[in-house]
């Protein structure tokens, strides 16, 4: 559900000068024998509990569907139910268990789905990838582990239990994110609040301009009607594709394009340029990925963990990614591993021109000022090498240790166009934000003396604007998906020292934007306000995973503290 959908679909159909045109569908047609939903307190183990339901289900034969958040999150709660599975002697439980998500082959999707059919199998672990669009059979069962971002995907996704028979929902927040408690704390707002408006900017240069490479392929474009059609801007994205020779112009003052351009675009996201994963032993693809995940995922020496037509989790180890022939060559190491590779990266933001005109926000501390600007920029992130790790299993804990690593030259580049708000302090706010930080470091010195913990040791050295910045915008990404229809994953936050001063940068997660980025610039005090009340909501004392860190900061999560956040929203928001 969107919010004014009648507006928005006019805006994407670009007819508002004929709204009466426009019939909106208010209400689904579709059968439904009714549901009953349980919203369970915010779990701090939520896979193991997960997994209790999961075997609760198989065990009184039901079927169901469990929506997690992303695919490493899918293959650990199937690590997890096998090995539990194992040990309480039922592992022909998780053998009905299979995981779905996009980068599966058709022909591998095909067959869980056909299984599902059949009741091989009676479990489908699954990401976004089965919120719609895919015929399901009846389940008896939805879990919700994790609230999925938005309130349409949560309805999108319960929707998928008690179509022909009455079904059981199950929301399963996960303690340690911000909306899984605030949603778990207020349960009655998944059903009943206001869902979240969408956003997004079809004029985008990126967009336009594939738009303009489809249209010259479909019917060709009078020179004259160019502007009319396109905006201002459409003159200087066609000499932009006509240089690339992307489109050409006819005797007759005409623009026409080559091939068919639809098949490798994607205006909500990379262009489709995807990765095909083949098992050394057998010369066969079993799965695909986009090129900018493979750079992440399957570079030389990654591990990576794939679920085979028999339910078996499998362990591989890439040996080569070939990026001319969009394939990486992965070898089998077996059902059991104790190895974990993570990628070493770096990013770098290049400003290309502004997109509007600079904002001075008012704070409540004397003289103090943030300036916002909306630009066009280039993001490139690079893998430049990785670690590999090996956990043993002891008596009363594990050890993680490195065994091994490697560097890339040169290393593993995506780089797309995208919306950035670049965000500037004054010298007065620099001021403020370095007198909080002396009294709170006077104050942990009185605490622990001369044995400063290490959670702490940032503090001493990273710079009390880079803190103080960093940590602001963690916390307003969490609040994206209660301000607008995107999820916190559609934007990302990269703070920089230049030319002596820090500056931190907004910036969407995908080619030619999402509009996420775009919205901070345009509400940056709502969504200050919801941050701050999340931050707030969260009873830990410096900052953790529930309010402050995330999982895919580009900084490692280094230099953060929550007070010096809350400094910055505060004097934002009232």
């Amino acid at each position: 559900m969107l919010d004014f959908p009648a507006e928005m679909a006019m805006r994407f159909s670009d007819r508002s000068e004929e709204p009466e045109r426009l019939h909106l569908i208010s209400k689904s047609g579709a059968d439904s024998a009714g549901r009953t939903i349980l919203c369970l307190e915010p779990s701090d183990t939520a896979n193991p509990d997960a997994c209790q339901i999961i075997l609760s289900w198989l065990r009184h034969d039901l079927s169901g569907i469990v929506f997690c958040n992303s695919r490493s999150a899918v293959k650990k709660l199937l690590g997890i139910i096998k090995r539990i599975a194992d040990k309480n002697g039922e592992s022909y439980l998780a053998d009905k268990v299979a995981i779905f998500y996009g980068s599966l082959q058709f022909n591998r999707r095909q067959d869980i789905i056909q299984k599902l059919e059949a009741g091989i199998v009676k479990v489908i672990l699954s990401t976004s990838a089965l919120e719609a669009g895919i015929d399901l059979p009846r389940l008896d069962c939805c879990l919700v582990r994790g609230y999925p971002g938005s309130l349409m995907s949560w309805r999108q996704r319960i929707g998928r239990a008690g179509r022909r028979n009455p079904g059981l929902v199950m929301f399963l927040p996960v303690a340690q994110n911000p909306l899984d408690n605030f949603y778990g704390n207020q349960p009655d707002l998944l059903l009943n609040g206001e869902v979240e408006s969408a956003a997004f900017n079809p004029n985008y240069p990126t967009i336009l301009g594939k738009h303009l490479e489809c249209s010259c392929v479909e019917s060709g474009i009078h020179l004259n009607e160019i502007t009319e059609r396109f905006g201002e801007v459409a003159g200087v994205i066609a000499d932009s594709l006509l240089k690339q020779e992307k489109i050409y112009i006819t005797n007759s003052s005409e623009l026409w394009g080559y091939g068919y351009p639809h098949r490798n675009l994607n205006i909500r996201g990379h262009a489709q340029n995807d990765v095909e994963l083949i098992n050394i032993n057998t010369g066969k693809s079993f799965e695909k990925m986009q090129m900018s995940l493979a750079h992440k995922e399957v570079f030389p020496g990654a591990i990576y963990f794939a679920q085979n037509y028999d339910s078996e989790l499998i362990f591989y180890r890439s040996e080569n990614l070939d990026l001319d022939k969009k394939q990486a060559i992965l070898k089998p190491l077996g059902k059991n591993c104790n190895l974990e590779s993570k990628p070493k990266t770096e990013l770098v933001i290049q400003e290309i021109q502004q997109l509007a005109k600079s904002q001075i926000i008012q704070t409540n501390i004397p003289h103090a000022r943030l300036r916002l600007s909306l630009i066009w920029g280039e993001i490139t992130s690079s893998v430049t090498g990785y670690d590999l790790f090996a956990t043993e299993y002891i008596k009363g804990g594990e050890i993680t240790r490195i065994v091994d690593g490697g560097s890339f030259d040169p290393p593993y580049q995506t780089q797309y166009q995208a919306p950035v708000v670049k965000v500037e302090i004054n010298y007065a706010f620099s001021n403020a934000i370095g007198e909080n930080l002396r009294e709170i470091k006077e104050k942990i010195k009185e605490k622990y003396q001369d044995k400063i913990p290490d959670k702490f040791k940032d503090l001493w050295s990273s710079n009390s604007d880079f803190i103080a910045l960093h940590s602001m915008g963690h916390q307003l990404m969490f609040a994206v998906p209660l301000v607008v229809l995107s999820s916190s994953q559609d934007v990302q936050w990269f703070v920089k020292q230049e030319r002596g001063e820090t500056i931190g940068y907004f910036f969407d997660t995908c080619d030619g934007g999402n509009g996420a980025s775009e919205a901070i610039f345009n509400q940056l005090l709502k969504f200050a306000q919801k941050a701050t009340k999340l931050a707030k909501n969260c009873d830990c004392e410096y900052g953790c995973p529930r309010c402050l860190t995330h999982h895919s900061c580009p900084q490692q999560n280094r230099g953060l503290y929550k007070d010096l956040g809350l400094l910055i929203l505060e004097a934002i928001a009232k």
